[in-house]
């Protein structure tokens, strides 16, 4: 935790209610061109005179990651705008070439309340979606209102080759008549970002809403959206609960996916595929889960409840489909698996009906650690011959012996089952440890809006818990899931939704934009390895009970609360089609959430270079003055102090990853 305690510093920030007075003078067609960072929302109604001559375009990156910067048009009347770039070169001969480069027109939603009341932000217009420049010059959309600002969006990836240096050159910018050169500068340090993925996520997409959005629910579409999200460094619940016949127990489309995405290093995880169902459960005298001497030792005496749980059956039987393809395959499908904890979602002893909610997660989460532990003891019992494997024992569960959720054990099968498989004899025997290795590691990440009581810390075996981002800012939560994560192999996560608020880290639309690219450093900083998202493309609009209603016409461009108490909660895309584009358009939130899981990987990457007294120190200094706990510092010149962390950054990965001073 930083010692420097930032709560009280709105202060610094000014209040963006500001008339545009530069745009505003007697001069009829005034504009001006400036540029902006990537770090931040460039509001159209704020005042930024004291801006109009950072007229520099400035770019600093590792090799084969995205960076953006902004292009600012204000103006006091409305006004065409067009841009062309041009390729940039260093003082080598190398060429950066202009098609590297990508235009967004900003285009801006309207919030008529404003939820995160801590915010310096007001209602008013922001921007959110990123409109291609080339769509919006079709659509007649390229313009900047009157008496306004019209931020451009441009991105740049360069390829894992691309000689370092700094690349230089102009992009012009034509508003109504008037000419502007813009001098650009792309610094690219000599090292080169993974393609691995290493953040945990899970980020909810609905088929449901990808239908609503595009009125398109194809298997192309689904995929479309899918690798969108990959892009982003994102894993999404699709394809895995989404793809055809996963809900009609044909497991053959939730498969053929898996072999793909386990082998993607843009996926960090999948979701097991599961079905719910209604059981019942032992319940001791104080209304909690009957485990250990709290069971009864009379049956007939047993106080039994029901609980919303897993179909354990199916489970055990995709379970099983995912062996048997991970070993006639080669492949690990197990690797990147994780099961979802969403039907005891944000559960807690003061939720409805009391502990019943507490119960259903211990019960779950212990009897899905149970199947797994004993999944991973059948792989001893596979043998092999002549690309035959052949399986001997498989799993049974004895109800009577139902410990509160542990009651599996390995029984002979009457059949043996066998399969082919393209592995020799040697791969096999390799594989299969590392296969029972992966099944071991298969976890279930469970959403908590409350520190869990003692009870649950104390029976479930293995889980990632995950919490909402200012729960973290407690010593005592930060404490005990660090602690857990060391001592009994558990994760921490993150999520967000409609709280936290400002100053926490958040997704919401009239928030900062550094605050959702922090997050990626405040996750590698206090060793949080994933993060969930309730939804990514929300299209219906839900109310307070809960309720989703389905507004076929809805303008999604201008619906910015479609959940009650927040302002962009449940979606970071919007949809293509009314453009004429197949797949989603992003949003500048998203493109800051993608460049906070690349910051992520770099950090990971950094440490690698480093003994972890090493690391501890260079990572202080790295993080310093950037956020206090989970509290975002917004102090006066907080954006400069990101930049130069930033480069800090890059610099570093250079010189070490070339064996230089340490």
């Amino acid at each position: 935790m930083k010692k420097k305690n930032n709560l009280f510093v709105l202060s610094y920030i000014p209040l963006l209610v500001f008339p545009i007075v530069g745009c505003n003078s007697a001069t009829s067609g005034k504009s001006d061109v400036w540029c902006a960072s990537g770090y931040e929302k460039i509001l159209p109604e704020q005042d930024y005179q004291k801006r109009y001559k950072d007229d520099d375009f400035v770019i600093s990156m590792v090799k084969n990651e995205y960076e953006a910067s902004q292009i600012v048009i204000s103006s006091n009347i409305k006004s065409k705008y067009e841009i062309t770039l041009n390729n940039l070169s260093d003082d080598h001969g190398h060429t950066l070439s202009k098609d590297l480069f990508h235009v967004y027109h900003e285009k801006m939603i309207t919030l008529t309340t404003k939820h995160d009341y801590l915010s310096p932000n007001v209602i008013g217009d922001f921007p959110d979606c990123l409109l291609p420049y080339e769509k919006a010059v079709e659509y007649g959309e390229n313009y900047v209102n009157k008496n306004s600002n019209q931020p451009l969006w441009i991105n740049v990836r360069v390829s894992k080759d691309t000689p370092a240096g700094v690349y230089k050159g102009t992009f012009n910018v034509l508003v109504g008549d008037k000419k502007y050169d813009i001098p650009v500068r792309v610094t690219i340090y000599d090292y080169t970002l993974s393609d691995v993925t290493y953040s945990e996520s899970s980020f909810v997409l609905r088929d449901s809403n990808i239908l609503l959005y595009e009125m398109d629910s194809s298997e192309e579409m689904l995929e479309t959206y899918y690798d969108f999200f990959l892009d982003h460094r994102l894993s999404t619940n699709f394809p895995f609960e989404l793809c055809q016949g996963s809900y009609n127990y044909n497991y053959s489309s939730f498969l053929k996916y898996a072999l793909k995405y386990s082998q993607d290093d843009r996926c960090s995880l999948f979701n097991i595929p599961y079905y719910s169902v209604i059981q019942e459960v032992e319940i001791d005298g104080d209304g909690l889960l009957a485990i250990d001497d709290k069971r009864q030792a009379n049956p007939e005496d047993k106080r039994m409840q029901e609980i919303s749980g897993y179909d354990w059956d199916e489970y055990l039987n995709v379970l099983n489909a995912m062996v048997e393809t991970s070993l006639s395959n080669g492949v690990d499908l197990f690797k990147k698996t994780v099961m979802p904890g969403t039907i005891f979602d944000e559960f807690t002893e003061k939720t409805t009906n009391g502990y019943m909610a507490l119960n259903m997660a211990v019960y779950n989460i212990r009897r899905m650690d149970d199947i797994i532990n004993n999944l991973s003891n059948t792989i001893d019992y596979l043998s092999y011959s002549n690309n035959v494997i052949t399986q001997t024992k498989t799993l049974g569960f004895d109800n009577n012996n139902d410990n509160g959720g542990i009651g599996y054990y390995l029984k002979n099968l009457n059949t043996p089952i066998t399969f082919n498989t393209n592995m020799s004899e040697e791969e096999f025997n390799s594989f299969k440890t590392k296969l029972k290795e992966s099944i071991l590691d298969t976890y279930c990440y469970v959403t908590v809006t409350h520190v869990p009581p003692e009870f649950f810390f104390d029976y479930v075996p293995r889980c990632a818990i995950c919490y909402m981002a200012n729960l973290y800012d407690t010593k005592e939560s930060l404490n005990k899931i660090q602690t857990l994560v060391e001592e009994r192999g558990w994760k921490s996560w993150v999520y967000t939704c409609i709280y936290p608020k400002y100053p926490y880290p958040t997704y919401h639309i009239e928030d900062m934009l550094l605050s959702s690219r922090l997050l990626g450093w405040q996750m590698y900083d206090y060793n949080i390895v994933g993060n969930l998202l309730w939804g990514t493309a929300i299209a219906s609009l839900v109310d307070n009970d809960g309720y989703y209603n389905q507004l076929v016409d809805q303008d999604y461009y201008q619906t910015g609360a479609r959940s009650p108490g927040s302002n962009g909660d449940g979606f970071l895309v919007y949809p293509g089609r009314h453009y004429g584009v197949y797949g989603p358009l992003s949003s500048i939130r998203l493109e800051s959430i993608l460049d906070a899981n690349e910051d992520y990987d770099l950090l990971h990457a950094l440490n690698t270079y480093y003994s972890d007294e090493e690391f501890l120190t260079i990572k202080n200094s790295l993080m310093d003055n950037l956020y206090d706990g989970m509290v975002i510092s917004y102090e006066d010149g907080y954006l400069d102090n990101f930049a130069s962390k930033r480069e800090l950054l890059c610099s570093l990965l250079e010189t070490a990853s070339k064996g230089g001073n340490r």
